[in-house]
């Protein structure tokens, strides 16, 4: 740490700043201390990256978090997401831990792509052998 602090070649970005043309960064704590969501407006539909502060479609939805050091702050992190979110339409949400997503006609997440999950298990005595199990299709657990 000490090193990245006084290194020249490390620059620290700082919330609700534009640190690079086009690139914002915005503060949304609660996850972890100083956490950030970056909003990218250079290219013809803004991206704006969530990381953590919203790492899935059902925090989205709900309006709460888990795993979060303040959940008080990381439900006003949701609200400033979503304020972002909606300002330009077909804006494209790219949370920590699900797939990219666009507001609907009814202002709803849809995802962009498919969901894919899977189980690779050996049974036999060589790596090169693998049985996939496919969890895509499977029917919900209750």
């Amino acid at each position: 740490m000490r090193a990245l602090d006084t290194s020249e070649q490390v620059r620290r970005v700082r919330a609700d700043t534009e640190f690079l043309p086009g690139l914002r960064a915005i503060a949304a704590p609660g996850h972890t201390p100083g956490h950030l969501l970056f909003y990218l407006s250079a290219n013809d539909i803004p991206v704006l990256f969530t990381g953590d502060a919203a790492k899935n479609r059902a925090e989205l939805l709900s309006g709460h978090v888990d795993a979060s050091e303040c959940h008080a702050d990381s439900e006003c992190s949701l609200q400033t997401i979503w304020r972002w979110w909606r300002e330009v339409p077909g804006t494209i949400l790219i949370p920590g831990h699900d797939l990219t997503m666009r507001l609907d006609e009814d202002g709803q997440p849809e995802l962009i792509g498919k969901r894919a999950a899977a189980i690779a298990a050996w049974f036999s005595e060589s790596l090169s052998q693998a049985t996939n199990f496919d969890l895509t299709d499977a029917a919900p657990q209750a």
